[in-house]
């Protein structure tokens, strides 16, 4: 972003309402460190989430709104998902 800064609030579609939205906290990083820019239209990051909440929501195919200092910044889906505990261990 352009602050520099790497953490992001996530809006994903809320499993109770569909019309409303929870958000999620995360920490965004891109394979070789470098910095998201404005017009970027595509690129594959590693987010990782404050709360354990997160499991529910970021999901495979699952659709999200970045939200950055107070409004939209961008959208996204979850291609995978990488259990940090299971894949440190093989």
């Amino acid at each position: 972003m352009p602050s520099g800064g790497r953490s992001l609030l996530l809006k994903f579609r809320s499993l109770d309402d569909p019309d409303q939205q929870t958000t999620i906290g995360a920490v965004i990083d891109t394979p070789d460190g470098s910095a998201i820019e404005p017009g970027i239209t595509v690129v594959t990051v590693r987010l990782s989430f404050w709360a354990d909440q997160a499991q529910v929501y970021a999901t495979p195919d699952a659709k999200f709104l970045l939200w950055y200092a107070g409004q939209a910044a961008g959208q996204g889906q979850v291609l995978r998902v990488i259990d940090e505990v299971a894949d440190s261990i093989l």
